[in-house]
């Protein structure tokens, strides 16, 4: 028996930090499994470091509360008044849970609506978090290879191995993880304090570092840190170089990354609740420095007003604040980016209301309360409004700040060889080289001014290199960027284009890119109707490019080039990609696709093998190489869904079938899709074999496979008959024994076999009972009132470019399945 339970996570006051999620879990779990699930699906990163079982409260709601609307929750919720001082298990509408207990003693299946929310998990205010606690505990930093900046977190275990940094990254980790190696930017922050009072605007791709490197500068102003001063810097450079302004500021910090402005008066709603929770929670943290603070400072119905008036308050209180801004851009550049022509027509709109209801209000404060701003975000939408507020400067493609975030050549090569330590020396060297190749060659300054050029140094992108080392071990080094940065800005750049003129200008643009000559016609001002006018196709092609890290300097100062091969390969693909599906036709690929979906219905594999090879073919290489079961099915029920009698289709259905295991040790299995139906029910089994498996299959000692190669192998299997291709070896990485094994993927195709065989078997029983095994899936319904057929189905990718299917088995039941909730 399985619980679903509907989970939110809500901040200190109560205000909903994302939507609604479901989590399944089984009696014995303790309660404390929620918060590891809310960690897995937490999107905005700088809720990763706060799920901490010791500091967030779970809440069970009694009577659980109806789900809706974003303001209408944070209302409802606020109704509850929450009190962590009441002691668990006290009678009241929500009760406190303790996290060790079992789910069994708080939850059973009755009582738990589908569309209902039946937990909370409440965040600590930031000053209550264990990770503000942690930076009372002292941790030493120790430099290495005569390194300035790289250095390794001392762990009280020796024999520990080296770590790198979290991909969601994080001030706090990189100082604290025991063994992690990271590098020290905090001597920017003694060129900032050059300057007594600042005001900046810093811009930098996806993923670059730039929350964390805020995240560093408000730790270092917060005046609550100052008896932590040491604890936090002290084996930093600034640290050992403090300036005047150290622990000497409140800080106040807002995010704009789950702002949305797809429904604009909702975006209005949902930008003041925003600012009044911020101010909320900035008043309880620096609560002793501002007090007597007088009520009704904060306005629950405009968040503008709370926002003057706790300025006011910080400045009438003799107070300083350093401002920090994450993704100030991120409402209107989605929107950009997504659908451009909508965007530019938002912008105008969306612009105004930022800079009358926030920016205007933080300039005004500008030398009073306000003493140091920092602003981080992709996209310049703001500046030409940015330009005409005198205090707000853009610094991102200033010299001395071109090394604010990324990795440079020395960094890059002392965390390779600390990390690769036990790897010999030649070795660390080739990646060293592969690194460059794959990650490096960025400037994001021109160092040309006035004539003279001034040389640049080469930055790495950070989230690659640690992604390209993680992966080395078991040769899976990624083959792509993060894909926001491509999938978003070349599908964008080609909108901007005339029609017509879309190949010839996108090829132009991208063979100039190559040869380093493309004019570094960029603008700091983007997003309006009016920069079209004023500037040229051309010119916006390139600032998009340019801000999405798709372009950068080189190093005269004056153009444009692609910074290295893997940029190089998927933006072409991408735009390849782009290009050929317009080919191919998108009425013409839902037709196919919708046929394949009755061909399932109608025993018949066939028509679903072939719009998948045809599909495939013009997906890019970095794509399709290493589709996965996840993406095969999920592409598969993206054109289901738009149908328009949309598909029934449940991924993972969940299968109860061994009573006497663990749920560790086989107790479940899924079906990776099932349609349900009265009368007939295909269930579906993929597997998917990657271009890279099928290349170690045959060349198990040659190393990683070039580009070159797999396009080979991809052609190879186009044209080899089924036989050909189940004779064909695959690799695989045997965490086990820690080397690469190889079979047939005729042996592939006989596991498939089995096991669906075995879960129609299991299926074929109904329901799951105490003493029997079954259907084990909310999402399923079985009646007692049909004779359904259930066709048992096995699809097998080679690549994402043989794809081989067939209908297994049949088995008749006594019972009709229903999906149960939307989709």
């Amino acid at each position: 028996m399985t619980l679903r339970l509907n989970v939110l996570i809500i901040d200190d006051v109560g205000e909903p930090l994302c939507n609604v999620f479901p989590v399944n879990l089984v009696p014995d779990n303790h309660v404390e499994v929620l918060i590891d699930e809310a960690r897995l699906r937490a999107q905005d990163q700088s809720l990763h470091s706060r799920l901490d079982p010791l500091s967030v409260t779970i809440w069970r709601l009694q009577p659980t509360l109806p789900a809706a609307s974003h303001h209408d929750m944070a209302q409802k919720i606020k109704g509850l008044r929450l009190d962590r001082n009441v002691p668990p298990g006290v009678d009241s509408p929500a009760v406190q849970l303790v996290t060790v207990s079992k789910v069994s003693t708080h939850f059973s299946e009755s009582g738990l609506p589908d569309d209902h929310v039946h937990v909370l998990l409440q965040l600590p205010a930031l000053s209550e978090s264990t990770t503000d606690l942690a930076f009372q505990k002292k941790r030493s930093l120790a430099r290495l290879h005569d390194s300035e900046t790289v250095y390794r977190v001392l762990s009280e275990n020796e024999e520990t191995s080296a770590g790198l940094p979290p991909a969601y990254g994080g001030f706090n980790n990189l100082t604290m993880i025991p063994n992690i190696i990271a590098t020290d930017k905090t001597k920017y922050i003694e060129l900032l304090d050059a300057k007594a009072s600042y005001h900046y605007v810093f811009l930098r791709p996806q993923a670059w570092g730039k929350s964390t490197f805020l995240q560093t500068l408000e730790a270092y102003y917060d005046k609550r840190n100052e008896p932590y001063l040491n604890n936090i810097f002290g084996d930093l450079y600034i640290g050992k170089h403090p300036t005047p302004y150290r622990n000497t500021l409140l800080v106040l910090h807002f995010s704009f990354s789950m702002l949305s402005v797809d429904d604009f008066n909702e975006f209005k709603e949902r930008f003041h609740s925003h600012l009044n929770v911020v101010l909320n929670g900035f008043l309880v943290d620096n609560g002793a420095f501002l007090a007597p603070i007088p009520e009704g400072i904060i306005d629950p119905a405009n968040g503008s007003k709370s926002l003057q008036a706790v300025l006011d308050l910080v400045e009438k209180r003799g107070q300083k604040l350093f401002v920090g801004i994450d993704d100030h851009d991120e409402p209107i550049t989605s929107i950009l980016l997504d659908d451009p022509k909508r965007g530019l027509r938002l912008h105008a709109d969306v612009e105004s209301f930022f800079m009358t209801q926030f920016y205007t209000i933080i300039n005004s404060a500008a030398g009073k309360a306000v003493s140091k701003l920092w602003i981080t975000g992709v996209m310049p939408v703001f500046g030409t409004s940015f330009s005409e507020l005198n205090a707000i400067t853009l610094i991102s493609h200033l010299t001395e700040f071109n090394g604010i975030c990324g990795l440079t050549e020395a960094e890059v090569s002392t965390i390779t060889k600390e990390y690769l330590s036990v790897f010999p020396l030649e070795a660390v060297e080739t990646v060293e080289l592969e690194l460059n190749n794959r990650c490096g060659g960025y400037r994001f300054c021109g160092g040309n001014k006035d004539g003279v050029s001034t040389e640049i140094e080469v930055l790495y992108n950070p989230q690659l290199v640690f992604a390209l080392l993680q992966g080395l071990e078991a040769r899976t080094l990624p083959r792509e960027l993060p894909r926001g940065m491509v999938i978003r800005a070349v599908p964008a750049v080609m909108k901007f284009m005339p029609g017509e003129a879309q190949r010839p200008l996108f090829i132009n643009t991208f063979l100039s890119a190559m040869s380093g000559s493309l004019d570094a016609d960029v603008s700091n001002v983007f997003g309006s109707n009016n920069d079209i006018e004023v500037r040229s196709v051309k010119g916006m092609i390139t600032t998009i490019l340019y801000y999405c890290g798709l372009v950068t300097w080189t190093l005269d100062g004056v153009h444009f080039k692609i910074p290295n091969a893997m940029v190089a390969k998927q933006v072409y693909e991408s735009f390849r990609f782009a290009t050929r599906r317009k080919q191919l036709g998108l009425k013409q690929v839902e037709q196919a696709f919708q046929e394949a979906y009755t061909g399932l219905l109608a025993e018949d594999t066939g028509l679903l093998v072939d719009i998948l090879q045809r599909y495939n073919k013009y997906l890019p290489i970095l794509e399709v190489g290493s589709l996965d079961r996840a993406t095969l099915r999920s592409g598969i029920e993206s054109f289901w869904d738009v149908l328009e009698e949309p598909s029934q289709s449940i991924p993972d259905v969940r299968l109860l079938v061994n009573l006497a295991a663990t749920e560790e040790n086989g107790r479940f299995d899924f079906v990776d899709m099932v349609i349900p139906g009265k009368l007939v029910v295909p269930c579906v089994t993929f597997r998917t074999l990657t271009l890279e498996e099928l290349y170690a299959g045959e060349h198990v000692a040659d190393g990683a496979p070039s580009d070159d190669s797999l396009g080979e192998l991809r052609f190879k299997l186009e044209q080899e008959s089924e036989e050909e291709l189940l004779g064909r070896r695959v690799g695989y990485w045997n965490s086990d024994s820690h080397k690469w094994c190889h079979k047939r993927v005729a042996d592939v195709k006989a596991e498939a076999f089995e096991q669906i065989q075995t879960l129609l078997k299991v299926m074929k029983e109904g329901p799951c009972t105490a003493t029997c095994p079954g259907l084990d899936d909310v999402r399923v319904e079985c009646k007692n009132e049909g004779c359904a057929r259930l066709l048992g189905y096995v699809v097998v990718s080679l690549g994402g470019t043989g794809i081989l299917g067939w209908l297994v088995d049949e088995m008749q039941t006594k019972w009709s399945f229903e999906r149960v909730g939307e989709r």
